[in-house]
């Protein structure tokens, strides 16, 4: 018998076809809104999570504790410290610098590769030729890393530490040190430690976060009770190289004493305009060699990016009016 396919039959499914189309149109159409509006709210809690920071810095602070922290990588991104505190993951710190297990491993063997290169001229007539050299010394530091013993650390082979002269050992010795520093904590790593929980292995300390650090828009504490911080340099000399206020570096600047003169400045010419019966004021700068200057009433206080001095102007509900810049000169047109 053969199936007959009917006008009524082809309409019916069109309509559902469509109107499957149009209820995915409508999903989407939501989702994108929905996305929107995530995107939205990250941004603006991360435009006002730069105000607080910037506000902390000119206040003379170098971190605050916060609740959440919205995109962190950007921070990192420019030497800005993302802290959780309280019952965290364990971390190695190799001078002054956090590592994971992996990455300890790479800088082993990068700096193993450069007491070779560095070391090969004198030492591969010691054992006939360089491979025989490298591989020797490469089966010696495997050893160490991989021996039961926490306190094994690598010297050399045997023929490195029986046949080489001690003024060539001497010669390379920072370089071999450099390596043991870095053998030492991924050791360590492996030790079992009096202040793990469970079998999470938490510790009671700091996290800092990484560009290694799985991305997450929003940061939350991992475990109630930790602490959130924000965290940059403390530098009473700090010296500023024109980076955006937002960095490690422009914090610290900010946070001290030139950050802090240039402060002082700006509003105390702004209160003297105003002292003198006037409603509005012009601030100029002007580009150096150097850098930026504000000029204050004949004088040239070194400054960061004027730009960058608008919104903190502007938090102290001063209006401004407009700015105006060259390649050699900025001004900001405040009002009150």
């Amino acid at each position: 018998m053969v199936t007959r396919f009917s006008a009524s039959e082809a309409r019916l499914k069109a309509e559902n076809a469509q109107k499957t189309l149009e209820e995915q149109r409508l999903r989407e159409k939501e989702l994108r809104k929905t996305l929107a509006k995530e995107r939205a709210f990250v941004r603006e809690g991360f435009d006002k999570q730069r105000e607080t920071v910037i506000s902390a810095a000119i206040d003379g602070h170098n971190e605050i504790e916060v609740e959440s922290i919205f995109l962190f990588r950007e921070l990192v991104e420019v030497g800005v410290q993302v802290v959780e505190e309280g019952l965290v993951k364990k971390q190695l710190v190799v001078t002054g610098k956090v590592v994971g297990v992996d990455e300890l491993k790479e800088e082993i063997l990068q700096f193993f590769d450069m007491f070779i290169d560095a070391a090969k001229g004198d030492l591969k007539s010691y054992y006939d030729g360089f491979q025989r050299f490298h591989r020797l010394n490469y089966d010696a530091l495997y050893e160490a890393l991989n021996s039961d013993w926490s306190w094994s650390e690598f010297y050399g082979d045997e023929i490195y530490a029986d046949e080489v002269p001690q003024e060539l050992r001497d010669k390379y010795s920072d370089y071999i040190e450099r390596i043991n520093e870095r053998v030492r904590a991924y050791k360590g790593a492996f030790e079992e430690d009096d202040h793990y929980e469970d079998d999470d292995d938490l510790i009671t300390g700091e996290y800092l976060f990484s560009d290694d650090d799985e991305e997450m828009d929003v940061l939350k504490p991992s475990v109630e009770g930790n602490k959130l911080k924000i965290r940059w340099a403390n530098e009473a000399e700090s010296t500023f190289m024109n980076d955006p206020l937002l960095s490690d570096v422009g914090l610290a600047w900010l946070s001290t004493y030139r950050g802090q003169s240039l402060i002082e400045e700006v509003f105390e010419s702004l209160s003297s305009a105003a002292e003198m019966g006037k409603s509005t004021l012009k601030l100029d700068f002007s580009l150096s060699k150097d850098g930026w200057y504000f000029l204050a009433d004949g004088r040239k206080v070194f400054s960061c990016m004027p730009d960058e001095l608008v919104a903190i102007i502007a938090r102290e509900n001063f209006t401004i009016d407009d700015t105006v810049s060259t390649q050699k000169s900025y001004a900001i047109k405040v009002s009150w």
